[in-house]
């Protein structure tokens, strides 16, 4: 009995650092969007009826009330995050016309703010409150994209890779387009 229990915490333990090294290296764009769909950090729709926001006020917005057209963008970020990946992301976007909602995590307003300001982050920011993750990558703490339809279905999704922008930049690209059409 001790040798199965022995073999299962082996096997998760490796299944953990798996994920850690794919995680921390980036190296390529092919595996941190194979990561995103991966079975462990990918659900294929939300339950927007369920999942309530903090507008920047304080008030409580239902998710479903942030959807903007048949498809809106999420950018996703926390204050645990990689500061450094969500502040180049936030670069490319300043330079883009892409139309996206803004989700974080963060517990002090004031830190919100000066981020917002260093960034230059005129919209709100949507809080999702501390211990609600709306993916299971969120318990990763790397910022994110995804693309809902106004169904809640996930349509795209994408981890920018610091290191490595060009792809980030084509999915930018490939959704400014498409909000032009709508």
């Amino acid at each position: 009995m001790f040798e199965q229990s022995n073999k299962t915490r082996i096997s998760e333990d490796y299944d953990l650092l798996k994920y850690e090294e794919m995680v921390g290296s980036f190296i390529n764009s092919k595996l941190s969007n194979n990561l995103i769909r991966s079975k462990d950090f990918y659900i294929s729709s939300l339950d927007f009826e369920n999942i309530e926001l903090l507008k920047e006020s304080g008030m409580s917005i239902n998710m479903k009330n942030v959807l903007t057209n048949d498809y809106t963008i999420f950018f996703r970020y926390t204050e645990l995050g990689c500061n450094t990946c969500t502040e180049e992301v936030i670069k490319l976007l300043n330079t883009s016309n892409l139309k996206l909602e803004y989700l974080s995590t963060y517990q002090s307003k004031s830190y919100l703010n000066t981020f917002k300001r260093i960034n230059g982050i005129e919209q709100d920011v949507y809080n999702v409150p501390l211990g609600q993750d709306l993916f299971p990558l969120d318990s990763l703490n790397i910022p994110y994209f995804f693309v809902v339809d106004k169904f809640g279905k996930v349509v795209d999704a994408h981890i920018p890779i610091k290191e490595d922008l060009k792809y980030t930049e084509e999915f930018i690209t490939s959704h400014v387009k498409r909000t032009e059409l709508f």
